[in-house]
């Protein structure tokens, strides 16, 4: 003798199907009265509870919000590999910048060399870069402060 099979089910279309929730028991054809139909002696049927309608609903709550966070990741996910060759060609960009402001400041030196000398010439170019570099960071640091600063609002 052979056990009995269990009949095949065939998957129903779930918008929670595609996160991976799809075991959420769906009612496929809701009465026309709505959840809260009575019977005929005015009593509620033992599946319109109002306890089992709230645990269906943090249940589904539940796998909705966290369907959402799953979307959210693969999301931030692409735009950071989008991202990615962009972030490269500016490291790239900067590395190269940095390059050509030590030429710079060597053929400043090598310029200045022949009128004040050697050592002043240097003195004089890592001063002015020491003084320009501090004044782009005081600048940065005001803007940082001023874009992370939390107001208190009445």
């Amino acid at each position: 003798m052979t056990p009995a099979r269990a009949p095949a089910t065939l998957p129903t279309p779930d918008p929670l199907a595609a996160a991976g929730t799809s075991d959420v028991p769906v009612d496929p054809a809701p009465s026309s009265a709505g959840p809260s139909a009575s019977n005929a002696e005015g009593e509620r049927d033992s599946d319109d509870s109002i306890a089992a309608l709230v645990a269906r609903l943090i249940d589904q709550a539940d796998r909705y919000a966290r369907a959402e966070l799953r979307f959210a990741r693969a999301l931030l996910i692409e735009r950071l590999i989008a991202a990615r060759v962009g972030a490269i060609c500016l490291v790239v960009a900067l590395v190269l910048l940095q390059g050509a402001l030590i030429a710079l400041l060597v053929g400043l030196m090598l310029t200045a060399a022949p009128v004040m000398g050697t050592l002043a010439a240097t003195v004089v170019v890592t001063s002015g870069a020491i003084s320009v570099a501090g004044i782009l960071g005081w600048i940065a640091l005001r803007q940082f402060n001023q874009a992370t600063r939390v107001e208190e609002r009445p």
